[in-house]
């Protein structure tokens, strides 16, 4: 035997060795999934409503790839309810947003970002509510408990998520009159963000509001120097002159007092 034909028997027989160890895999791996299929299977119906033996495996191989095409459907329902909702926040419409969000999350449970844009809706549609009667105001405090619960949400599924921090921060300054409340988070927005000049003005707006609520005397001091601090970081960074002069504006109401 030459040596050209020695080598092209022993390539065959390394190609025959990788490839029957990709079949073998490959067999495995599709065994595993079938028996925790059946023991699944078994385990949803301990009364014997399923079929045993040979039965129960030609009946795992005949719905297996149903099962993937399913699932497959629901992963791009899912999509098409996110991509939805966006496009009806974009234009406003965030009622109908609420509605879509609400189907996405049915396929997602875990997307932060669903319950991120679900706070932001929500809290939109609270802020639009402007009739004082009592169902008008009872359907704001809805929405808002809605924005506060689906913000709080997307922190527990993403801690370093700048935008629920941000919306959260908000609602919790400028609507709930919990400036406090909201420090810790407009304190993380401002790490994760930290040249975002709506974040640092949220953040002294808090600052400022908290230290007027607080009887004591240091803690409102520390506060009002944080804010202090903040606003002297716009007043230097801004390129928006209105953001600067009302930087400094409230620099020295603070200063005054």
């Amino acid at each position: 035997m030459n040596r050209k034909t020695r080598d092209v028997i022993i390539g065959i027989l390394i190609f025959s060795f990788f490839t029957g160890m990709v079949v073998w895999l490959y067999n495995r791996e599709s065994g595993m999934k079938r028996r925790d299929l059946e023991r699944h299977m078994r385990e949803l119906s301990p009364m014997g409503g399923v079929p045993q033996g040979d039965n129960l495996l030609k009946a795992i191989q005949l719905y297996e790839a149903q099962i993937e095409l399913n699932i497959r459907d629901g992963a791009q329902a899912g999509a098409y309810w996110k991509i939805l909702a966006r496009r009806f926040a974009d234009r406003g419409m965030h009622v109908l947003a609420l509605e879509a969000l609400e189907n996405a999350i049915k396929y997602n449970a875990e997307d932060p970002a669903l319950f991120a844009w679900t706070g932001d809706s929500a809290f939109v549609v609270a802020r639009s509510i402007v009739d004082a009667n009592a169902d008008s105001i009872a359907e704001k405090q809805r929405y808002y408990k809605m924005a506060e619960d689906a913000y709080r949400r997307s922190i527990e599924l993403d801690p370093d998520y700048a935008r629920p921090r941000h919306g959260i921060g908000e609602l919790y300054t400028r609507d709930l009159g919990r400036p406090l409340d909201a420090i810790s988070h407009l304190e993380r927005y401002h790490l994760i963000n930290p040249n975002d000049i709506s974040g640092m003005d949220l953040l002294a707006e808090a600052n400022f509001l908290a230290a007027r609520e607080t009887s004591d005397v240091r803690r409102s001091r520390e506060l009002n120097d944080r804010a202090i601090a903040l606003y002297d970081q716009i007043i230097l960074r801004s390129n928006n002159q209105e953001d600067v002069m009302e930087a400094a504006r409230i620099r020295e109401i603070i200063r005054n007092n």
